[in-house]
C-alpha cells in the first residue's frame, strides 16, 4: 500500500480546522478575547487570562530605550515565555522587530537593533475588535532619529503599521498573529541585517530559556545553534513553569519574499527570522514591505503540538 503524504497532511490540517470550528460553535461569549489599555500599553486577555502585553511607551534600562514590543508573552498556563533587557544582550526585548541597517541614501542612520540613535514612536493605537474568537490591536508608529540634521530635531524615517491579533485558545494551542507594514517617509530608504555572515535582525522572539530548552525546526532538533538555516518555522519548548513542558513556535508566511526564510536560532534565547539578511533591501512607498508571522503558544513539545501542521494551515491563510 502506498503512503500518500499529501493526502495525510491535508487530513491533519482539516482536523485542526475542524477542532477550531467545533470550539467556535460551543465556546460562547464568556470566553471572549479582550484588550485593556494602560498608561504603558495594551494588555491582551483570553477569558481574563493574560496572553501578552504590547509596550507602546518607551522603556529605558541599561542605556537602551525601546518601545513597540511585546513583553510579557505568556504560555497557556500562565508561564512567562519571554524576557527583556537580559544580561547577555541588553537590547533584546521580548517579541520585537528591528534591523541593524537603516540607510537613507548613502548615509547609515544609527542602529535600530541596538537602539542606537533610533526610537520607535507610537503615533496612534486602536483596539479594532474584541470578541469570542479574537481581538486585534492596530498600531501606527514611526521610526525616528535625531541624527539627520545638525539641530538634533527628531525626524520620521519609516512609517510602521503593525496589527497584533490574539486568537482564543483551543485545547492546548493559541495563535498570535503579527502583520508588520513598513513604508518609507523619505527617498531611498533601505533596511538590512547585520553586515556579517549571520545577517541577523528582523522579527525576533527573545525566549527566557529553561534549563531543558529544545529548539526544533523543519529539519529536526537542533543540538547546536543555527546560523542562516532555512526553515518555514522554528519552535522552542521546555519547562517554563512548574515542570510542565510548553513552548512557542514562530511561523512564517509564504508572502515573505524570501521563503522559507533564514534563521539565527540561539540556545541562550534569541530566535530570529534573519530577513532580509546582510544585504539591505529598498523600501517602497508604492508597495510597502509586509512581514507576517504567527506565534503558536502550546503545551507539550513541537511534535505534540503538531507545529508543522499549523505551519501548513498558516500558509493557506490569505
Amino acid at each position: 500500500m502506498r503512503f500518500n503524504l499529501a493526502a495525510t497532511s491535508a487530513c491533519l490540517i482539516c482536523q485542526i480546522v475542524a477542532v477550531f470550528a467545533f470550539a467556535n460553535d460551543s465556546i460562547g461569549e464568556e470566553a471572549a478575547v479582550t484588550i485593556k489599555q494602560t498608561d504603558q500599553g495594551f494588555q491582551f486577555l483570553s477569558s481574563d487570562r493574560p496572553v501578552l502585553f504590547y509596550q507602546s511607551e518607551p522603556v529605558t534600562e541599561h542605556n537602551h530605550t525601546r518601545a513597540g514590543y511585546v513583553h510579557p508573552l505568556y504560555g497557556l498556563d500562565g508561564e512567562m515565555l519571554t524576557e527583556v533587557f537580559p544580561k547577555d544582550h541588553r537590547h533584546h526585548q521580548g517579541v520585537f522587530w528591528a534591523w541593524h541597517q537603516l540607510w537613507v541614501g548613502d548615509r547609515k542612520i544609527g542602529d535600530p537593533w541596538v537602539t542606537k540613535d533610533h526610537l520607535l514612536v507610537v503615533k496612534r493605537a486602536e483596539i479594532v475588535d474584541q470578541g469570542p474568537d479574537f481581538a486585534t490591536l492596530d498600531v501606527h508608529a514611526a521610526w525616528t532619529s535625531t541624527t539627520l540634521n545638525d539641530s538634533g530635531e527628531s525626524k520620521d524615517i519609516v512609517a510602521e503599521r503593525t496589527q497584533i491579533r490574539v486568537h482564543r485558545e483551543v485545547g492546548d494551542i493559541q495563535y498570535v498573529d503579527f502583520t508588520i507594514q513598513l513604508t518609507p517617509l523619505m527617498a531611498d530608504v533601505k533596511v538590512g541585517g547585520s553586515e556579517d555572515v549571520k545577517g541577523y535582525s528582523g522579527f525576533t522572539v527573545r525566549v527566557k530559556p529553561p534549563a531543558d530548552m529544545v529548539i526544533r525546526d523543519a529539519s529536526g532538533i537542533l543540538e547546536d545553534d543555527a546560523i542562516q538555516s532555512a526553515s518555514p518555522w522554528a519552535d522552542v519548548s521546555g519547562s517554563f513553569g512548574e515542570g510542565k513542558t510548553s513552548g512557542v513556535a514562530i511561523l512564517s508566511h509564504p508572502s515573505l519574499t524570501q521563503f522559507p526564510p533564514r534563521w539565527v536560532l540561539r540556545h541562550y534565547g534569541m530566535q530570529n527570522v534573519a530577513y532580509p539578511g546582510r544585504e539591505p533591501i529598498a523600501l517602497s512607498a508604492d508597495e510597502p514591505l509586509v512581514i507576517r508571522h504567527r506565534l503558536v503558544l502550546h503545551r507539550g513539545d513541537a511534535q505534540a503540538a503538531r507545529v508543522a501542521d499549523h505551519q501548513r494551515t498558516f500558509e493557506m491563510t490569505p
